[in-house]
């Protein structure tokens, strides 16, 4: 085994943390260069075209364009630039080209459809939702030989809240989008009309309490590829004009310079809470150029609750104030407030803890948004629970706490515990991290 000198590892990682810190904006947080979405891209034309396709016609050009210089020389597609060729974009891709530019993409399409077949088609997809989002905007873009059968989207799945969250979750928004997008597409029984007519008027409205709670950005958690199939179903479906109109609009200015879009457009949380606690790993706690950063997490900590996934204020989105929150990265921040010096007297960690061990679930697990979920892609999350313990570490609370045991599955003490009120009280000072003390000019 070779040995580092000291003073070689110190200098190793004052470049790499210089390096990160180059990466802050004038604001105090943290970017870099995200790589473009084909899903994100592919929704998007398709929604446009869908709006106006006239007026929209120089970005779903680009956007077409930009898709076809993505295709792989086996035709088919990643889901992001760089990516290895996949099922699900792959399919999205055909689709959003047959949609918007069969003609000019009739090579593109022919190679994609050849890749997907040899790939096991649709079927091949394991998750059900998203197989059958495939084969609907296969099916939208006329290719009904490899869509395969489409079944009904169950929109009365939103009448009854508790379960809407625990089957669907943070899904709620695409879903409404692809059951609106089914008009005219399946036969309609007089039963599921009369169903309809109840559902509707409840699905608009949760979209329109997202609208609501994002000051009417029409960003539908500044994700392009779910904005887009929620502009595609109101789009088809005639419903909530000005939600359609705003979206278009948040849309159009979301198009990035090469004619693509992103994933995700906003994730200045997320990128700026692991660039703070690896930067006070590396011992920059008390450089003054982290002090912006946590303004930027006190002044974004959400102030009111999300009830379309009955999450309370307190925690905090990827992108804002006003985004969705998410116990991933309100976990990573907490871990970053825990690491400044003053950690003892900030107001923000301490609420944020509280909110923290509200959102663990009655398995002793956290989720991404929604408590006791039963939707795979929600949780429980083993990565996610592990990170709001480290949080709850970080921030002073005891090993032995009961979130902590009950997380760990471990049996409760048989002695009463303290609340998690009390117990914020009464934490004892946690040891401070190797090297947090250091400052760096």
């Amino acid at each position: 085994m070779t040995a580092v000198p000291a003073a070689e590892l110190d200098r190793a990682i004052e470049a790499g943390a210089e390096a990160l810190l180059a990466r802050q904006r004038p604001d105090g947080a943290f970017t870099d260069n995200p790589p473009a979405s084909v899903l994100g891209t592919g929704g998007t034309i398709a929604a446009l075209a869908a709006v106006d396709p006239v007026r929209n016609a120089d970005l779903i050009d680009g956007g077409a364009a930009w898709l076809r210089d993505q295709q792989h020389p086996d035709g088919g597609w990643g889901g992001v630039t760089g990516a290895p060729s996949e099922s699900v974009a792959t399919a999205v891709a055909i689709a959003a080209l047959g949609l918007t530019s069969a003609g000019a993409s009739a090579d593109a399409i022919a190679a994609g459809r050849a890749w997907l077949a040899s790939a096991g088609g649709v079927d091949a997809i394991t998750d059900p939702a998203i197989a059958l989002l495939c084969r609907q905007l296969l099916t939208m873009a006329g290719m009904t030989d490899i869509a395969g059968p489409l079944r009904r989207i169950p929109l009365e799945l939103v009448l009854v809240d508790k379960v809407r969250r625990q089957r669907i979750s943070f899904r709620t928004a695409p879903f409404i989008g692809l059951a609106l997008m089914q008009d005219g597409l399946l036969h309609t029984s007089p039963a599921h009309k009369l169903i309809q007519r109840r559902a509707r008027p409840v699905a608009i409205r949760l979209i329109r309490s997202i609208f609501d709670h994002e000051g009417h950005t029409g960003a539908l958690s500044e994700d392009p590829w779910p904005a887009a199939l929620v502009l595609l179903g109101l789009a088809r479906s005639g419903e909530a004009p000005d939600i359609a109109k705003a979206t278009t609009r948040w849309l159009r200015n979301a198009v990035r310079p090469d004619g693509a879009w992103d994933a995700v457009t906003n994730l200045d949380l997320t990128r700026s809470a692991y660039a703070v606690t690896g930067l006070i790993a590396a011992g920059y706690a008390a450089d003054e150029r982290l002090d912006d950063t946590r303004e930027i997490f006190h002044n974004r900590q959400m102030t009111k609750a999300f009830d379309v996934l009955d999450v309370p204020a307190g925690g905090w989105s990827y992108s804002n104030a006003g985004g969705w929150p998410v116990t991933l990265e309100s976990a990573e921040i907490l871990a970053a407030l825990a690491g400044y010096p003053d950690e003892a007297s900030d107001p923000v960690l301490r609420s944020g803890c509280q909110w923290l061990l509200g959102r663990q679930d009655k398995r002793g697990s956290w989720s991404l948004w929604v408590r006791n979920t039963k939707l795979a892609n929600d949780g429980p999350c083993p990565a996610i629970t592990s990170q709001a313990i480290t949080a709850l570490h970080d921030a002073g609370y005891p090993d032995n706490h009961p979130a902590t045991r009950s997380a760990a599955g471990c049996p409760q003490p048989s002695r009463p515990s303290v609340s998690a009120a009390s117990a914020s009280r009464l934490m004892p000072r946690r040891p401070r991290r190797r090297g947090a003390g250091r400052r760096r000019p």
